[in-house]
């Protein structure tokens, strides 16, 4: 397959999951394309059986990005997506290719201790962040830590047993009220760190805000209870 731009543009692509009798998962780097536009719009040619493997995986995810983990993979490692390769050893025994929104997902379980971590993640410095993930709990637990980055010196995320979610880092974290994140529902959650302060997001709406925090990044791990 190859796509392009309207000017004929070969444009990089990735494929997440390539199933030509089902549904497939494809991330194109588009130069743009407007909301409710009738005019930007992008090719897809497929059908070639002469053509090779034409993905350039890396240039879709440009320097903004740290890392990017489609957690795709039906075992072992979690795979980088982006050129920084900051791929995550797995811990304990998760279970791979559970249900995700956008193609399968890695169900990190509580009770098999499953975790995928990094000793440090390449790229990252400064004081502006965004960590966006989505996230289905099974249930209430104190504590289920979703995303972890030096503790809450990075950042932190993780609920409570009353489901209160977490979010940022010190000394000015945000709390939100209880019930935040429905059970067995897939949420997407975006927390940013800007000079501007920090903000939480669901589901694309501004939810909380809270005062900025320097962060000092270190050990990155995705933890038991998330999926």
């Amino acid at each position: 397959i190859r796509f392009t731009d309207t000017d004929g543009t070969d444009l990089a692509y990735e494929i997440e999951k390539w199933d030509e009798t089902g549904t497939s998962w494809v991330w194109v780097k588009a130069p743009q394309i407007d909301i409710n536009s009738s005019t930007d719009y992008i090719y897809l040619y497929y059908g070639n059986t002469s053509a090779t493997d034409h993905q350039q995986v890396t240039s879709v995810w440009d320097s903004n990005y740290i890392a990017v983990w489609h957690l795709k993979e039906s075992s072992g490692s979690i795979i980088d997506s982006t050129s920084n390769d900051n791929d995550l050893t797995i811990g304990g025994t998760p279970i791979y290719s559970a249900i995700g929104q956008v193609g399968s997902a890695v169900e990190f379980e509580k009770d098999n201790s499953a975790t995928a971590t990094r000793t440090s993640l390449t790229g990252q410095t400064g004081n502006n962040y965004t960590v966006e993930f989505w996230i289905n709990p099974e249930s209430k637990y104190d504590y289920n830590e979703y995303l972890n980055n030096n503790g809450w010196n990075g950042y932190n995320i993780h609920d409570s047993a009353a489901g209160t979610l977490y979010a940022g880092n010190t000394p000015n974290r945000i709390s939100t009220g209880t019930n935040y994140l429905p059970i067995l529902t897939l949420t997407h959650v975006v927390l940013a760190n800007t000079n501007n302060g920090e903000r939480l997001y669901k589901n694309g709406s501004q939810t909380h805000t809270q005062t900025f925090d320097t962060p000092t990044y270190g050990v990155f791990s995705i933890s038991t209870g998330a999926t």
